[in-house]
This record gives structure tokens, sequence and C-alpha cells, in this order.
């Protein structure tokens, strides 16, 4: 069992230099280190634009760039080649359907036959209104192409059009004509610059594809007899492709400036899927192989095909100029995938593939921000109100580096505290132990609050507090929680320890200090509150039970918010912000807003400018310096997308990218001291040396430590009997010990009696002298 017995807990640093005056200058600051983002698993979603009628030929790519859907984007959105830069077009309407051109317009059909033609090279609109008795087939650029029927007796005609919208909204209307006896026009089954190509039915009994001048709208030629279904067309600069509805069906190809040329079948084994998408790109069919994923290249005059794409969506937009736009990647990896730009290769060679716009998967979102002896915790999205965390550690001085990224809690029990369509999620807030603590937020008619880690026992929780609190400070082994009555500082582990008197066994019972609400803060187990005169703040010891302190701010009103470090006290009141210095006994003034203070400085949020500043306080003069950007969102940030670590010298933040800045403040730090009375056993038991120790003591420090050492005197003697070395740790630190002595290579069992020890602990940061904690324990045997 381990009980409280005779223990002293002395800082050598009284005997040491102090700590200098002032923050290091700007060019003595180690720099700032960033964490990479974590991607999500998922690839990002995006869809090219593909009208449902493959037959028409109408695709959503233009000379310039192509429309698509995007993840986190609304509606549809055109990107352009050159940059890649992405702009949303117009949202659409109800009872509106979108419509791509095979160009950079977009168009937007309405239900009383109002159309508008959106540019998205140079953003305007052009409206026209279809002519009366008119029905709307396709748009192909800026051409419209639309049919009615004729009826001057009992048989009905069917009449083509093609419609060029004007700039003031005006429509000039060709009618198509110049069709030879017994052709029967179809649809419209693609188009380039200057002239459309349709489908027809020769005297009812063969296909044929025919072309139609753009401007006048006269039939200017057509294919020869075609197989009955080849109705499909892919058109090029230099090339037309026909081919059948049926996935595998052979491929003709014929000269684009001679229709009427012999169709030229394809090497067998060749076929495609018209669903699939099929492209022109100078002399090569490009297209997805029935089965399969991949995108092959094929040369029109036969040779052995080459893969472009090994994984791909099945959709392919066809570019005005012989190109293509497919989603997919060059390889399978999930960060290679994205629209890809498919060109004509040099001298006639394989195809080109480049990215236009990436659709790897996004940096997962992070909801939680905790920094604490160097824990660096990240709580990441995980579904609808749920989030997960992960953890890196810091090193704890000079230019920050970090450790691999490993789960943080092995449990896997999801960290709520992320409501769905309402506030924001809860804030993460580090203790020494190595924990996390969060609200939950579960509609019940009580507050529930959680403590988690990597250690097997470390998940507890407190349940039934006053509705509508949150916790407003976690430091030692204690959280504040403040409702709108009462603050209740309790501890985490729902027991508060007591030192007993010497010999004595420890004191365990339940918190018993309630506050009136208002400003509070914790330093270890001080609670610090204001007083009940103006510009006092009173230190209450949540150990001992007795108020220890009060000073004068320097300020004549009451402080509305109180942070605590150590030696440090932030204030705020009345439009004014301070940090006293409990050592100089003054305080220094610091920027107002949304702050969180740090060893030796604070860092502020300025929500309307968006940006953070650390002001170092060190010296007794403020020097501030912006960190970073962090635009508001109107809510609070703090221990969500920015920190500071309390037992450390850096402040971290989250931008845009998902990425944490890991900030040196450049300030020493305190001396190395105890956040909670130490634990001492009063008796152990001797161990063999390859068996665990029983605990001799436990120690919460108030910063890493490098090291450690272990000496331990025979109270009859006086004399060293055993010292014992051991390393770094970070807040919570236990050590055993075994009861034996070296001799040599073995290891001595020493006798049944009473020892001294002293525990001397090392900052890891170097700034001032070790910690030494002594105490008195019976061994026995």
């Amino acid at each position: 069992m381990a009980v409280a017995v005779t223990a002293s807990a002395a800082l050598v640093a009284a005997l040491s230099p102090m700590l200098p005056s002032a923050p290091a200058s700007a060019a003595e600051v180690a720099k700032e280190t960033v964490v990479p983002a974590a991607p999500r698993y998922e690839r990002m979603r995006g869809q090219l634009l593909h009208n449902s009628n493959i037959r028409a030929g109408v695709y959503g790519a233009g000379a310039q760039g192509f429309f698509h859907s995007l993840e986190g984007r609304q509606g549809t959105v055109w990107t352009r080649y050159s940059d890649g830069r992405t702009v949303s077009a117009p949202p659409k309407g109800e009872y509106v359907s979108l419509r791509g051109t095979s160009s950079d317009v977009l168009a937007y059909v309405h239900g009383d036959n109002r159309v508008d033609l959106w540019n998205a090279v140079d953003g305007t609109t052009r409206t026209f209104r279809m002519p009366d008795g008119q029905s709307l087939l396709g748009i192909y650029g800026g051409t419209v192409f639309s049919t009615h029927y004729e009826v001057p007796g009992e048989v009905s005609t069917r009449v083509l059009h093609l419609l060029h919208p004007q700039d003031d909204g005006t429509v000039v209307d060709t009618a198509v004509t110049g069709a030879p006896e017994g052709m029967r026009l179809g649809g419209a089954v693609g188009a380039d610059a200057d002239t459309f190509l349709f489908s027809a039915r020769m005297n009812e009994t063969s296909q044929r594809i025919v072309e139609v001048d753009r401007s006048t709208g006269r039939v200017l030629g057509s294919t020869q007899d075609l197989p009955a279904d080849h109705y499909y067309t892919t058109v090029s600069p230099s090339h037309v492709l026909l081919y059948g509805k049926t996935a595998g069906a052979p491929v003709l190809s014929v000269p684009r400036h001679d229709l009427s040329a012999t169709p030229v079948p394809l090497p067998a084994g060749h076929g495609v899927d018209p669903m699939s998408g099929v492209a022109v790109v100078g002399d090569w069919l490009v297209h997805r192989p029935v089965p399969g994923q991949a995108v092959r290249a094929v040369p029109l005059a036969g040779g052995e095909p080459v893969t472009l794409l090994s994984d791909s969506y099945p959709a392919i937009s066809v570019t005005p100029e012989g190109g293509a736009v497919i989603v997919g990647g060059r390889t399978r990896a999930r960060d290679d995938w994205g629209f890809q730009r498919i060109r004509p290769g040099a001298d006639g060679g394989p195809p080109v593939v480049e990215q236009v716009k990436s659709l790897a998967p996004p940096p997962i979102p992070i909801q939680g921000l905790s920094l604490d002896q160097g824990r660096l915790v990240v709580a990441h999205h995980d579904g609808p109100g749920l989030r997960d965390d992960y953890l890196r550690l810091v090193t704890p001085s000079g230019t920050p580096e970090f450790g691999d990224r490993s789960r943080f809690r092995p449990s896997g029990y999801g960290m709520g505290g992320c409501p769905t369509g309402e506030g924001g999620c809860t804030p993460i807030r580090g203790t020494a132990d190595g924990r996390v603590v969060w609200m939950e937020n579960d509609h019940s008619a009580y507050g529930w609050v959680r403590a988690d880690g990597p250690g097997q026992y470390d998940s507890w929780q407190r349940t039934n507090l006053p509705r509508g609190g949150e916790v407003t400070d976690v430091s030692g082994r204690y959280f504040l929680y403040s409702s709108a009555k009462l603050l209740y500082p309790y501890p985490l582990d729902g027991r508060v320890r007591r030192p007993a008197p010497s010999g004595g066994a420890q004191v365990t019972r339940p918190p018993a200090v309630m506050r009136p609400a208002g400003a509070a803060a914790l330093s270890g187990d001080l609670l610090w509150t204001a007083a009940k005169v103006p510009g006092s703040l009173t230190a209450h010891n949540l150990s001992t039970r007795r108020n220890t302190e009060t000073v004068a701010i320097g300020a004549d009103c009451r402080p509305t918010e109180i942070q605590a470090v150590g030696r440090w006290l932030y204030w705020t009141c009345e439009g004014r912000a301070g940090v006293y210095d409990r050592t100089a006994k003054k305080s220094v003034p610091v920027p107002t807003g949304e702050a969180k203070l740090g060893d030796g400085f604070v860092v502020t949020h300025d929500r309307r400018a968006g940006k953070l500043t650390l002001t170092a306080v060190v010296g007794g003069k403020p020097v501030s310096r912006v960190i970073g950007d962090l635009p508001d969102t109107g809510a609070s940030q703090r221990d969500l997308r920015w920190t500071v670590d309390e037992s450390g010298p850096n402040a971290a933040y989250v931008d845009a990218q998902e990425r944490v800045h890991l900030v040196p403040s450049g300030v020493p730090q305190q001396p190395l001291r105890l956040l909670d009375p130490v634990e001492n056993a009063a008796s152990v038991a001797r161990r063999e040396p390859d068996a665990v120790p029983e605990t001799l003591t436990t120690v919460l420090l108030s910063k890493p430590a490098a090291n450690r050492r272990l000496t331990v005197r025979s109270r009859t003697t006086g004399k060293v009997v055993d010292t014992r070395d051991g390393g770094a740790a970070r807040g919570e630190l236990s050590v055993g010990w075994h009861g034996n002595q070296r001799a040599g290579s073995r290891e001595v069992a020493l006798p049944a009696g009473s020892y001294d020890w002293t525990l001397s602990v090392m900052p890891a940061d170097g700034t001032g002298a070790p910690l030494e904690v002594r105490g008195t324990v019976r061994l026995v045997r």
C-alpha cells in the first residue's frame, strides 16, 4: 500500500543563478517546425460532367478547361488546364438542367424554354429562348441543335435546326437542308468548330454519318454505308471513329477531311465500350478496355497498345482540339489520383498524360489539439460527432523535432464532443500524467467529462455534473468545471490526495471545495480565484485546503478571466490584459483577445484580423510577434486549432492544410517543480533483480526530465548502499526499488530496516537545477 511518510521537495535552483531577465533575441529563437497533415484513406471525390446521352457526342470539356464536380465545392465547377485553378459555376435553380457543350460554356436549360450560356473563361452569360414549337436536342459550343415537326397534310415532317444565339438575345435560326433524296437525318452525334455530324438512314435500309455545315446548315457529304449499329462517333481534328453500342464491338476509322473514304477497321482485339468513353488523341485510340479499369492507347495504324493510366473511372471527356480528360491515376497509389489531361505526343508518339488537378486523399480535419509535456495529441474527424486521436512526442527544447505518429488511445473507443449541426467540438486538454480531458455532448440533463490516455487503466469519467457547464482548465491532477453558478475543482481520479503526518496513512476524501462562478484557474494543486478586493487574486491549496497567497495585479478591476502557470498569472478585465509575475511582483501588459498562457509567454488570437500573436513577458517588458494565420470561424478555436504547452517552450496551431506548426517561444522556462504532493511508500518488499520492484515514490513533474538518480543510504550507518540511474520522463514519474546493492556484477540483498533515499531529477531543457525529493522507507524481506 502506498502511504505518505516524511518527505521533502527541495529545489536546488534556489542556489543557482536567476533566469535571464529578457527573452532571447529574434535571431536566437529556435525555428518553427511543421508537422505534416494526416491524409484520410479515401481519395477526394470528383467526377466529370458527362451527359447521359453518349450518342450525342457532347462532353463537358473545352479548349481551356473542363467542367466537373469536386468534393467540398457546391454544384458544378470548371478547372483551367494551364494552372489548375477552379471556379464555381453559377448555382442551378429548381427545374433547371445543366448540359455540357463540348466547350468552355455551360448551358442552363430552364423549364420555360429559356437557356443561359455561361462562359467559364470570362464569366459572361448569354440568354436566349427557344423558338416556339422547337425542342432542344443538344448544344455544341455556341450552336444549338433543335427540331420541330411540320404537318402540311396528314403526314408530319421532322425539320432539324441549327440555332445561333446572339449577344442581344435574338437567335439566328438555320434549317438543315441539302440531304439527298431518300435520306432521313437522325440526331447529332458529334461536332467540331465548323461542322455537325448527324446519323442518317438511307432509303430506310443503310446507316450513314452525315456532315453538315455549322453556319449554313447545308449537308456536305456522308460516309459510305455502315453496319446497322455503328451510330456512335468520336471526332478529332484528323479522324472520325465509328463504333456500335455493344461493348467490344469493332471500331471503324475514316479521315476527318474525307468522310466518304472507305472505313478502315482497327486491328482485331481492340473493341471499345461506348459507355466507358472513347477518344482519338493524335493518331491513337484512347479507351478503357473491356473488362478493366486501365486506360490504354492503341495506334490507329496498328501496333502494340500503351497503358496510360493503370486505374480510372468509366468516363472520358473529349476535348475539341483532339485530347481527353479522365479521372484516374498513372499508378494505383492513392496520391496519384486526379483529373488527368491526355494530349497528343511528339512526332506521332504515344499520348502524354499530365495531371491537371489532384484528387489525392485530402488531409483529415483536425478537431482538437493538445500539447502538454511535449505530448502533441491531435483529434481528427472520425464520422458524425466522433473524433479519433493520435500522438507525437516533441523534443523539450530547441527547434522542435517530432516523432512518429501513433494511436493515442489504443482502446479505440470514440472520442465524442463534436455535436452535429450545433456549435463546435469541445476542446481537448492534456494532463501531466499523459492523458487528455474533454467534455462529451450526449444531450443529457447533466454534464459528462472524460479523461483517457494510452495506458490500460487511463480511462476515467465524471458524470452528473451541472448541465450547461464546461471544463475551463486542467492542471496537475485536477480539472476545473465551471457552471452558471459554481466552480468545481475535481480530482481526475475521483479522490483528493492529502499528505498525512509523518508515518501516517494517506487520507482520501471527495472534493469539498466549491467557489461561486467567476474567473478561476488551476496551477498544479493551486486554485486561483478573483478575491473580493478588485485587482486581487487568491490562491487556495487543494491538497492542504488552505489559502496560501494573495497578490495585487495592479489593475483596479475584477478579472473576468484568469490563467496560471506556476510563476505567471494571466488576467483580463475592462478591455485590458496582463501577465502578473509572482517573482517580480508586477504585471506586464499584453494584447487583449482570446489568450492562452504558457511558461513566460502568452499567445493571443486576434479573431478579427485572423492572426496569432506570441508575447514574451520574461524580463518585465512585453515582446510580441505574429506567429501564424488563423481565420475566425465564429467560435473559439482554443485547444481545437491552437494551443500552448504550459510545461514546455512551444505554441502550436493548425493551418488551412491541416498541418500543425510548432512555434518555439524563445523564452527560458521555470525551474523544475512539483505539481502535486509526493506519494511515497512507507515500506517496500525486497525483490529479485529480474522482478518488477515495488514503487518507492511517485512525483508529478512540471516539465519533462532528462534523467534521474536514486541514492539510498542506510539509516544505521549513514553510508550510501545503492545508486540507481533512470532515463527520461514526462510528467508523472514512478520510481521503484528492489532493495538490493551491487557487489561487482552481482546483486546482493540488503538487510531489512530503514533507509533514507534521495531522488534527483534533471530537467530536459537544462534550465534550472535538478529537483530533489527525499524520504525514508522500511525495507521488508
